[in-house]
């Protein structure tokens, strides 16, 4: 699995202050942090640029809006969008 521990790490501190009741699965070629038994956050690295990354889900209603910050992009393992998550 090629993730950044450091990334994975901070997400865990976050998601524990938080006092978020989370677990995570290693899947996709990263670590994905599970709250509600959903995907919420997860952390790898981008085969293509070898840059760690962020995925974030934000659901459809802010999805647009995120889209126009710096440093967000579309989310798409498989090519096709997946509307409501983002890579940051």
């Amino acid at each position: 699995m090629a993730f950044d521990d450091y990334l994975a790490e901070r997400v865990r501190r976050i998601l524990t202050e938080q006092k978020v009741d989370f677990s995570e699965r290693k899947m996709m070629g990263g670590l994905v942090f599970m709250v509600d038994e959903k995907m919420c956050v997860g952390v790898d690295t981008n085969r293509k640029t070898n840059k760690e990354r962020l995925m974030a889900q934000i659901g459809k209603t802010h999805y647009e809006e995120a889209l126009k910050e710096k440093g967000v992009k579309e989310m798409d393992f498989t090519g096709s969008k997946m509307r409501g998550f983002v890579f940051i």
